[in-house]
């Protein structure tokens, strides 16, 4: 093992608390910009019965999201069992969510993970990438299948024709379909300079457009549940708003995409519900979503460090 390779063994217990005294300050920060007498108001606004179900498909959907990580591990051909995939997953997604720059903060919690369980950097980066582009290829297979298929209405002071919106989606279906056609009709992996990259086995890339499009279609659907009626705001028209709204709160790198992402949903749906209502509604799905599991990953996290050469020489024995 080479002395950078040591010194780097030698830090990873200081990145895990790095990681959590982070996680603690963007819980604290967030909890601080967020007026509990509001939080409670809104929430008691919504029906126990919408919250209940909005809470399980939260649950629902982060489970699917360990997948991602547990497909990736299928990919490098990894023995890693399941469990490590559903840990760092579980841990690391609520922080992307939460605290952006996705590469920086999942992207750490796997090295941190991973690496403790014996892959190496470049078996790391290789599932960051993977999971990266399962992540995309979910978004752009279900926007732009809504974006085809579904009558999207736009609010009218945006002066957009209807086949601009059909093309877009049209254009962000070619991502999902160039992936699945190379991984059915390229079996050889892909040369360039020194790098060899082994094309994913078709299995695995169905199961990852099929995985990461439920995973934003359960988002959506959490959003949904919290929003109450409104006349003409059917399921998959409003899927098609909230995937417009999202990926702008994506792109902005804003941690969570905290103030984009509202805004774009409080322009999108005025046309349908009043403005007080969709804040409150985005105001409980930030709790549902964002907060409460970001609190659970910070304090899974903050057990796993005190817990972690247990939990690791566990996994290492049943290897």
């Amino acid at each position: 093992m080479s002395k950078i390779s040591l010194r780097l063994q030698k830090l990873l217990p200081l990145l895990g608390v790095a990681l959590f005294v982070c996680a603690l300050f963007v819980l604290h920060r967030e909890l601080k910009s967020i007026q509990l007498s509001q939080v409670i108001d809104y929430l008691h606004s919504i029906p126990r019965t919408m919250l209940a179900f909005a809470l399980a498909t939260t649950i629902v959907n982060y489970f699917g999201l360990t997948f991602y990580d547990a497909l990736a591990l299928r990919y490098l051909e990894s023995q890693l069992p399941y469990r490590c995939a559903a840990l760092t997953a579980g841990i690391g997604y609520p922080f992307c969510h939460s605290m952006g720059f996705a590469v920086l903060s999942a992207g750490s919690v796997r090295y941190r993970m991973y690496s403790a369980w014996g892959l190496s950097v470049i078996d790391i980066a290789k599932i960051i990438a993977f999971t990266s582009l399962t992540f995309w290829l979910g978004f752009t297979s279900l926007a732009g299948l809504c974006f085809v298929f579904v009558p999207i209405a736009l609010p009218a002071s945006i002066h957009l024709p209807a086949f601009a919106i059909k093309g877009l989606g049209a254009l962000l279906l070619c991502l999902p379909f160039s992936y699945l056609a190379l991984c059915v009709f390229r079996r050889n992996s892909i040369h360039w300079r020194t790098w060899r990259l082994r094309i994913t086995p078709p299995r695995i890339a169905f199961a990852q457009v099929f995985v990461a499009s439920m995973n934003w279609g359960l988002t959506g659907c959490v959003v949904f549940l919290l929003l109450p009626h409104a006349q003409g705001l059917t399921f998959l028209v409003f899927m098609g708003l909230f995937l417009l709204s999202l990926v702008l709160g994506v792109i902005s790198m804003v941690p969570g995409g905290l103030g984009v992402f509202e805004s774009a949903m409080v322009f999108l749906l005025s046309q349908y519900l009043p403005v007080s209502t969709i804040l409150g509604s985005l105001l409980a799905f930030r709790v549902v979503y964002y907060l409460l599991p970001f609190g659970l990953a910070a304090l899974a996290l903050g057990i796993y460090e005190l817990n972690g050469r247990r939990v690791r020489e566990s996994v290492v024995r049943q290897r």
